[in-house]
């Protein structure tokens, strides 16, 4: 009987199957089965294994596949390993360029040995990284997925990723991270009390300032240039609802945050739902007059009609 050899879309079809199952850590291990066979021995150029070529080495999609599955999976950890998943990424590509080079300086012109796969992390890659943190409920899951997109913006201007641009979707990301952070409660220990404290402050210092930059420096967050989008608009005012240091603070932002949406007219329904549940009431009252939840048209006039209010 004849057996066929797995591809890499085979392994990635299987990767993706036990992703959607919910079982990132089979998936992982089909990752790292795919890891081990494509390690590539320049000395063996028999005609059987193609000159030392391996038809299932992993590519962009199974490392993607296996971030995202450990990305959808809330037990603990999960978001660790789905950064330690990208920290490979980064590691084995820092790798194989040392060998391409060393390659480039022992082979001729009719050499024709087997071409190393340079696998980049994307946009994709860091923004699944920061969903993972976003879900966590770990204390310093905002400063990590902060440090994520730090490490996007750096990989894409600095190193070069023209595959790992930032965008909205990656801000809003982290947006969500730094609006999911744990509350703690007024039975804890005054120590953690004060520690959640000042990760809350950092937080939302973090989230306000790289908001503001997507507002200064739009361009440099791909997507043609237009800015936050009601997805953002709705992450904002969500960290500032439950970050924000008492009532005065989070009416001042809210009113801030849903005033500007209002101008660029990405008011959804998630936007003013966000408002009105957050905002105090003297707020919401300056804001919306007398019209309760109507509001006027132009305050939508970039949302899909299904999303309006």
């Amino acid at each position: 009987c004849d057996y066929v050899d797995a591809d890499t879309t085979s392994y990635n079809t299987l990767i993706d199957a036990y992703a959607k199952a919910g079982l990132p850590r089979k998936a992982a291990a089909i990752l790292k089965r795919m890891e081990e066979n494509s390690i590539i021995n320049d000395h063996d150029d028999d005609d059987d294994n193609n000159g030392g070529i391996i038809k299932a080495k992993p590519d962009i999609i199974s490392y993607n596949s296996v971030i995202d599955a450990w990305a959808r999976c809330r037990e603990d950890g999960s978001a660790n390993k789905a950064e330690a998943i990208l920290d490979r990424m980064n590691q084995l590509y820092k790798k194989t360029q040392q060998q391409q080079q060393q390659k480039k300086k022992k082979r001729d012109d009719h050499d024709n040995g087997a071409t190393i796969v340079v696998v980049r992390p994307s946009s994709f890659s860091y923004t699944s990284v920061m969903n993972a943190w976003s879900k966590s409920q770990q204390p310093d899951m905002a400063i990590n997925a902060y440090n994520v997109l730090q490490r996007m913006i750096s990989d894409y201007e600095n190193d070069g990723n023209e595959s790992a641009q930032p965008d909205i979707v990656s801000v809003t990301a982290f947006l969500f991270a730094c609006a999911n952070m744990p509350i703690i409660r007024d039975g804890d220990d005054d120590d953690e009390r004060q520690s959640n404290y000042e990760r809350k402050r950092e937080a939302l210092r973090l989230a306000i300032q790289t908001f503001e930059d997507v507002n200064s420096n739009p361009k440099r967050y791909g997507g043609g240039g237009y800015g936050p989008n009601q997805y953002m608009y709705t992450a904002l005012l969500k960290a500032c609802v439950r970050l924000a240091d008492g009532e005065t603070e989070r009416g001042r932002l809210c009113e801030h945050v849903f005033r500007q949406s209002a101008e660029r007219g990405q008011v959804s329904k998630t936007v003013l739902n966000q408002f009105l549940k957050g905002a105090p009431f003297g707020v919401r009252k300056r804001v919306l007059g007398d019209n309760g939840v109507s509001i006027p048209k132009e305050w939508s006039r970039f949302v899909k009609m299904s999303n309006r209010p």
